[in-house]
This record gives C-alpha cells, sequence and structure tokens, in this order.
C-alpha cells in the first residue's frame, strides 16, 4: 500500500491527540522520522549502543527525555534526534503529534512527533548514543499492518509485544506500538482526516 506524504499530511495535522493526565512518568519524546529515498518514502530508526542504559541495544526512534532547557516535548524530540543522528531542526517539517505512549519496562511516557525530512542530509551518529542508523520502507510497516502480538525474551525478561523483523533487526516494545497506532491512523482515516478522530483545525507547530 502506497502512502503518499500529502495524505499523512492531512491526517495528522487534523486528528484530535489524547491527553495524558499527569503521573510520575518521565517525559520524553522522539521523533518518527520520514525520509524519501528513491522516490519511496521510508521510516528512520536507530539501534542504540550497548551501555547497560534502560534501553540500550535496542531498536528505536530517535529521542529522549525532555531536559529543562526544552521549551516543550516538539523541542526534546528535535534536540534529541540532532544529538543523536546529527540533522538539525530546521531540516524537518513537522507533521504533528501522536497519541502518547507508556513503556512498559521503564518510568517513562513517551511523546511521538512525525517529521519529513525537507532534503537528504546523510546521518551522522554520535558513536557514544547510536550503534546503528537504518531505514524501513513504510510499505514493508503498513504490509504488516495490524501487528500480531508475540512473546518476546529481551534480557532474560518476557514480554507480550509487537514484532517487526526487518533484516537483522527487530523492532518491538513502544516504538512498534507508535508504529501500530500510525500505521492505523493511515490505513483507517479518511484521508480528509476525518474518521477515527473528529475533524479538527490543522495542528499548529508550538513557538
Amino acid at each position: 500500500m502506497k502512502a503518499p506524504l500529502d495524505k499523512i499530511r492531512t491526517i495528522i495535522q487534523h486528528r484530535e491527540v489524547r491527553e495524558e493526565p499527569p503521573s510520575e512518568r518521565i517525559p520524553s519524546a522522539v521523533l518518527v522520522p520520514l525520509l524519501n529515498e528513491r522516490g519511496r518514502l521510508h521510516l528512520l530508526f536507530i539501534r542504540k549502543v550497548e551501555d547497560n542504559s534502560l534501553h540500550s541495544g535496542q531498536v528505536s526512534f530517535p529521542g529522549g527525555a525532555k531536559e529543562d532547557e526544552d521549551l516543550h516535548l516538539l523541542a526534546t524530540a528535535l534536540r534529541e534526534t540532532h544529538e543523536e543522528i546529527g540533522i538539525p531542526p530546521s531540516s524537518w517539517e513537522v507533521l504533528g503529534p501522536l497519541d502518547p505512549v507508556k513503556t512498559l519496562g521503564s518510568p517513562f511516557i513517551i511523546y511521538p512527533f512525525v517529521a519529513f525530512l525537507r532534503k537528504p542530509i546523510p546521518p551522522n551518529p554520535s558513536p557514544q548514543e547510536v550503534a546503528r542508523v537504518f531505514t524501513v520502507p513504510l510499505a514493508y510497516i503498513l504490509e504488516r499492518y495490524p501487528f500480531q502480538l508475540q512473546n518476546f525474551t529481551w534480557r532474560d525478561k518476557n514480554y507480550e509485544t509487537f514484532l517487526i523483523p526487518y533484516g537483522e533487526e527487530i523492532i518491538w516494545g513502544a516504538t512498534a506500538r507508535i508504529l501500530q497506532a500510525f500505521c492505523q491512523l493511515i490505513k483507517e482515516t479518511h484521508p480528509s482526516g476525518a474518521g477515527l478522530h473528529r475533524e479538527k483545525p490543522p495542528w499548529k507547530r508550538p513557538h
């Protein structure tokens, strides 16, 4: 299934984002990065370095925890993306937010923002944080939606999670749940933006 950028832009900008009540969870944010490769939309992922941190070695979107310097969560996602893969905030067209997702094995709540890379820029990953940067065709992800829950063992712990294999990588956990929600919007929402969520004025980028 093809998902033109204009359709994604319309759907994301005209949806109602679920509000999360205040909690003790640590706020964090990620970009859901779209880019054009050989005329097809791809999603960009990173695999974190093995450093014994909570999410070391896992595949994820670029992002991280909110810091005091960040004016809002979108600023967090853009700053962390710049730090992790070397692509500056001005290079992205931010399409809008998805619903927040809670991590299962750690105390975070993740706020995802879909963004499109305006022009090709080779990533320059931070060797302290990122072991690998790779892309997956969006069509590959959409063809596997809806994802199936499976049992998965990671570092001697068992999880029931969505699993999306791609070559030597496995996308799972909160990243896979963000993808599940993203695919649901694309495949089940009318191109006008109406469908799963009521029509509303376009999302505005925070200033």
